[in-house]
């Protein structure tokens, strides 16, 4: 690969349901090391385009690759070991867990074994890497703690360490900021500029809090009933009529 071949491509990629088509013809890249966002109304295809992307849903036409392999036809887990990782907008952590042990079974996870019982944690997996990702994501202080007792935002955070046990070249963030305080979400916009710029992965988001995309984001595709509006910098989405029309209104 590169350092000019997209992370990701989509090639009119389109999803039905019934008579309902609700990813429409959509076709955009991702450069590496870069983050991107995809916003629009309620209803506008953006979490459907995500299942997608990750391999939750197949599409029913087009093309989507990473890093120059087509995984069209790969199922979620599949595309996961071959570089995509994805964040939800409730974060998918086990509840009941440290969060030192969540870490620890992305990590098996990402190399494609299961915990054993009967052997201990640490020996099949060292803490060292572990600690790694806990203190890159800021959580170290409060690895013995149930992740249960987590305020949202530092699930969030979690939720990114956990998808960063893979070491992907793509992270999808579904609303990586709802649900938080304002103090929480400046935190939280700091982290993932931080780690997309120590790891180097590219990074997709969508989001509803435009403050967000227009503080994170080097390019915006704009999505209004399934399919792309259009594509450009914070500046020119912010100042795109049809965009203030479908969407943004008098922001």
């Amino acid at each position: 690969m590169t350092p000019t071949t997209p992370v990701l491509t989509l090639e009119n990629v389109t999803k039905r349901y019934g008579g309902n088509t609700a990813v429409d013809d959509v076709s955009f890249t991702v450069p590496q090391s870069s983050i991107y966002a995809v916003i629009g109304p309620n209803g506008a295809g953006k979490s459907t385009l995500f299942s997608l992307i990750a391999g939750q849903y197949p599409a029913d036409q087009g093309r989507i690759i990473l890093n120059e392999t087509d995984v069209t036809k790969y199922k979620a887990r599949k595309r996961a070991r071959v570089g995509i990782s994805r964040a939800f907008q409730v974060a998918h952590v086990f509840t009941s867990r440290t969060v030192e042990e969540n870490v620890r079974l992305a990590l098996l996870a990402a190399r494609r074994q299961t915990h054993k019982f009967w052997i201990s944690a640490e020996r099949q997996q060292p803490r060292e890497a572990v600690d790694a990702l806990l203190a890159q994501v800021k959580l170290s202080s409060v690895a013995g703690r149930t992740a249960g007792e987590l305020a949202q935002g530092d699930r969030k955070k979690l939720e990114i360490a956990m998808g960063l046990a893979s070491h992907p070249t793509l992270l999808l963030l579904d609303e990586p900021t709802a649900g938080m305080t304002p103090e929480e979400t400046v935190t939280v916009i700091e982290l993932v500029a931080s780690v997309q710029k120590s790891t180097g992965c590219s990074v997709l988001i969508t989001e509803h809090d435009m403050k967000v995309v227009f503080g994170l984001a080097e390019q915006i595709i704009v999505l209004a009933a399934g399919a792309v509006l259009c594509q450009g910098t914070p500046d020119e989405i912010r100042n795109n009529d049809d965009v203030k029309a479908v969407y943004l209104g008098g922001r």
